[in-house]
């Protein structure tokens, strides 16, 4: 054999492939059943047979005896590129298959199944169905046949029929096909060109407006998953072969504005910047020293989350948080402090319950044991001695008002009433015997409640001693209440402020008159809150003719209230924010602030700027985001008469709230009132 022979034969040997899915064949040929070669009809244990598929009889092959395999041969013609065949097993047999080209080593074509009608004698009526991969196969050649080859196939250990032998030769043109990948409306570019080898394509563009919501066209790729090669939109490339081109999708990005650093601490995002939709984001709260016992709630574009974490929505996100003092429950046995009980508990205005789950303590003199017991923690004496317990309560801000705990008896028999003998008591040190200076009282019941409403800020530490019966107690929660406290506030001569806190506050008999605002795309219209009370974590505009003349305290409300804050579009803070005039979800913001236009609401800048804490701003959909400025309703019902614009000093604003350089006749807003320049 000549050395050139040679090597193309060991090429052609190596690029053979069996394919198991028709979808590699240049023609789908799964239910063509008869053949465009001459079957073998002979040979040792070799013969012609009749299948039967769908009532139609087919000529086919079968190869092997009971136990024993055969081979038999095909001329698969010069150019073949592709063979297609059907074949089956012997009724409960598993027999090897194979397949070579001229006198090349075998190929196994695997996933050879057998069917219930291949059994007995010829015909042979199949009962599968033959055009799934269990029965038709495609051999795929890297290069066509250059001479009519001999193909032969070999049944090793068993019987097998084969039927509908066709061989096909490599398709001259190609194709490109264009795939949505997804996408939620519009159509894909259809390409009708029949492309020689080698020809140059042009990619189409996005030309059925292709959308996927939350993302971005971006251009073409040759896998689904976009891992493949890029293509995009106006390059070229040769073709070789029938080409997909799937639409590539990236998902949109946004940024995400914090809170900036403040008394209370400093907050940052795991990103902030170019953030694509659907990442997962983690709000961090670092406490500046003295704060280390407070925790932050936070709120994305206004709607508080569970936790710290959430998934970037698609659009621009203004991250608020507000920080208040979380009351830990610490324990310490001996005089060591241990690890924080866990809060579980729920927050009810300046009311937090904490209740103990997964603590374990050890024995020392105070207490032989003490354990957990479903979300409970229970003390007891093994020796039924009364005996004394203690859990170390830090006071973070003093202005304790009461701790109550939920107990009952660790007793299951006739000690059932024991709370009767448990005191609590709050003392200055851990000892038994330490000052007390407050208790519970010993009377049965279910609630122990040590009253510190007097105490003020006298002891910001103490400790709670239990004091055990024969059967100790098991307690259930501890329930941990601030005194209440009065805020400052005040108004400027301007007359108008902001405000929000995160307790209910009571502005009935101050002098300050409570607002909620609404925006209708050209002014504001204010509502007035009659009761007065603003609930916790409500925004709100406040109202003192003349301002008021320094801090007005401000008292803590016994509730909500029953004014209707329906439509109220103010945003309320309690820590120092950033606030940008991209409001997200197609709200633009706007701060409290008497400039050239007056006192009224002006949109914040795109790159935001810090507004204190306890205060409010204006977010609202109504107003064109041209809209430079919003002022009151009230402030813009008089029109003034001019002759020309030289009589009154200020900016001038149109109708539609944009500035004017230099006004000439009509009506415009100078410092929040109308005028008419005739």
């Amino acid at each position: 054999m000549k050395k050139t022979t040679l090597l193309k034969t060991m090429l052609l040997l190596c690029a053979l492939i069996v394919g198991s899915s028709y979808g590699w064949a240049q023609t789908d040929k799964s239910a063509v059943h008869t053949s465009n070669v001459t079957l073998p009809t002979s040979g040792t244990n070799v013969s012609s047979c009749t299948v039967v598929i769908g009532g139609s009889d087919y000529d086919g092959t079968k190869l092997g005896k009971g136990g024993t395999g055969a081979s038999a041969s095909i001329t698969a013609p010069s150019g073949t590129k592709y063979i297609h065949l059907h074949v089956a097993a012997w009724k409960d047999k598993s027999p090897g298959f194979t397949y070579k080209v001229g006198t090349a080593d075998a190929v196994s074509i695997s996933g050879i199944n057998s069917d219930s009608g291949i059994a007995n004698s010829s015909p042979f009526t199949f009962s599968g169905d033959a055009t799934s991969s269990n029965y038709y196969k495609v051999i795929t050649l890297a290069t066509a046949l250059e001479n009519n080859t001999t193909i032969t196939f070999e049944s090793t250990s068993e019987r097998v029929v084969f039927w509908g032998v066709n061989t096909e030769a490599e398709s001259s043109t190609f194709n490109v096909t264009y795939n949505a990948n997804g996408a939620t409306s519009g159509t894909v570019p259809t390409d009708a060109t029949d492309y020689e080898k080698n020809a140059t394509v042009t990619v189409a563009g996005n030309t059925g407006s292709l959308v996927k919501t939350h993302y971005t066209f971006d251009g073409w790729n040759t896998k689904a998953d976009g891992t493949g090669t890029d293509r995009a939109v106006g390059s070229t490339f040769n073709i070789t072969a029938n080409t997909t081109l799937y639409a590539k999708w990236t998902p949109n990005t946004h940024n995400i504005t914090m809170p900036t650093t403040d008394t209370y601490g400093t907050y940052t995002a795991s990103a902030t910047s170019e953030v694509p939709y659907g990442t997962g984001i983690t709000l961090t709260y670092t406490p500046a020293s003295g704060y280390e016992s407070y925790v932050a709630t936070w709120s994305v574009n206004g709607t508080p989350i569970s936790g710290n974490t959430f998934d970037m929505p698609d659009e621009n996100v203004v991250v608020t948080v507000d920080v208040n003092l979380d009351p830990h429950i610490y324990t310490t046995l001996g005089g060591t402090e241990m690890a924080a009980m866990s809060n579980a508990g729920t927050t009810y205005g300046n009311v937090k319950t904490i209740i103990k789950d997964g603590l374990t303590w050890t024995a020392d003199a105070y207490q032989d044991e003490a354990k957990t017991d479903n979300k409970m923690l229970q003390l007891r004496k093994r020796d039924h001695s009364s005996g004394v317990s203690y859990i170390k309560l830090p006071v973070f801000s003093g202005n304790i008002q009461n701790i109550t705990f939920s107990v009952t008896s660790t007793s299951s028999d006739t000690e059932a009433g024991d709370e009767t003998s448990v005191t609590l008591q709050f003392q200055a040190d851990n000892s038994k015997t330490g000052t007390v200076i407050a208790s519970s009282g010993s009377t049965a019941s279910s609630e122990k409640v040590i009253d510190l409403s007097s105490l003020g800020n006298d002891y910001n530490t103490g400790y709670i001693t239990v004091k055990t019966g024969d059967y100790g107690i098991r307690i259930w929660s501890i329930t941990v209440a601030y005194l209440p406290t009065d805020i400052d506030v005040s108004v400027s001569s301007a007359n108008y402020a902001t405000f929000c806190d995160h307790l209910n506050r009571n502005f009935d008999g101050t002098g300050i008159t409570v607002y909620k605002a609404a925006s209708n795309g050209t002014k504001v219209t204010l509502t007035e809150i009659t009761d007065g009370i603003v609930p916790a974590n409500t925004g709100v505009v406040l109202y003192k003719d003349g301002g008021t003349a320094g801090n007005v305290a401000i008292p803590v409300a016994a509730s909500a209230g029953s004014g209707n804050y329906t439509g109220n579009e103010m945003v309320g803070i309690n820590v120092t924010t950033k606030v940008a005039a991209d409001g997200g979800s197609s709200k633009t913001n706007y701060i409290l602030s008497n400039e050239a236009s007056g006192v009224g609401f002006y949109k914040a800048t795109d790159s935001g700027a810090n507004l204190g804490a306890h205060k409010a701003y204006l977010s609202t959909t109504n107003a064109a985001s041209a809209r430079d400025f919003l002022g009151f309703e009230e402030n813009t019902t008089a029109i003034e008469s001019i002759t020309n614009s030289k009589e009154i000093k200020g900016e001038y604003f149109n109708l539609a709230g944009q500035r004017v350089a230099q006004p000439t006749k009509g009506l415009y807003i100078v410092n929040g009132k109308k005028v008419v320049i005739k």
